[in-house]
C-alpha cells in the first residue's frame, strides 16, 4: 500500500514539474516570438523612415536654387514641368502615405510641403508663362524672386521634417 502511495505521489509531482517545464517553455517561446515581432517592426519602421528622408531629400533638390537654375536654363516648357511635378507629387503622396499611417507626428509638415509646393506650380507656371510672352524683365524677376522664397519655405519645411525624423529614429534605438 505505501509503495501505491509513493507512486501516486510521484506521479503527480512529476505531473506538476512537467507541466510547469512545458508552461515555461511556451511562455518563453510566447516571448521569443514576440521580441522577433517587435525587432521587424521596428526594422520595417527604419525603412520607411530612410525612404522618407530620401524622397524628401529628392523634393528638397527639385525646389532648391539649382533646381530653379536648371529648369531655367534647359528652357523647360510648361507640359514638361507639369510632368516633372507630377512625378514629385508621387513621391509626396507616399511620404504622405507613410507619415498618415505610421508617424502622424510628420503629416503636419508633409501637409505644409505639399501646400508650398502647390503655391511653387502656380507661381513657376506665372514665370514660364512671362518667359514665352517675353514680359519685361521687372515681372520676370519679381516672379523669380517669387519662386525663390517659396522654395526657401519648402527647404525650410524639408529640414523640420528631417530633423523629426531623426528625432524618431533615436527614439527607436
Amino acid at each position: 500500500m505505501g509503495t501505491i502511495i509513493g507512486t501516486v505521489i510521484n506521479a503527480f509531482i512529476t505531473n506538476k514539474v512537467t507541466k510547469s517545464n512545458q508552461d515555461f517553455q511556451l511562455e518563453m517561446e510566447h516571448q521569443k516570438y514576440q521580441r522577433a515581432q517587435i525587432e521587424k517592426k521596428l526594422t520595417e519602421q527604419k525603412r520607411m523612415l530612410l525612404e522618407i528622408h530620401q524622397l524628401l531629400s529628392k523634393i528638397s533638390r527639385e525646389f532648391s536654387l539649382t533646381g530653379i537654375n536648371i529648369k531655367r536654363e534647359a528652357q523647360i516648357t510648361a507640359e514638361q514641368y507639369d510632368a516633372t511635378y507630377s512625378e514629385i507629387c508621387t513621391s509626396c503622396d507616399l511620404i504622405s502615405a507613410y507619415c498618415d499611417l505610421f508617424f502622424p507626428d510628420l503629416s503636419r509638415d508633409m501637409n505644409q510641403i505639399y501646400g508650398e509646393m502647390n503655391m511653387f506650380w502656380g507661381t513657376f507656371k506665372s514665370y514660364l508663362y512671362f518667359l514665352e510672352i517675353q514680359a519685361d524683365q521687372e515681372l520676370q524677376q519679381s516672379k523669380m524672386n517669387e519662386l525663390v522664397t517659396i522654395a526657401n519655405k519648402i527647404n525650410e519645411h524639408i529640414r523640420t521634417a528631417k530633423y523629426r525624423l531623426s528625432s524618431i529614429m533615436e527614439k527607436m534605438e
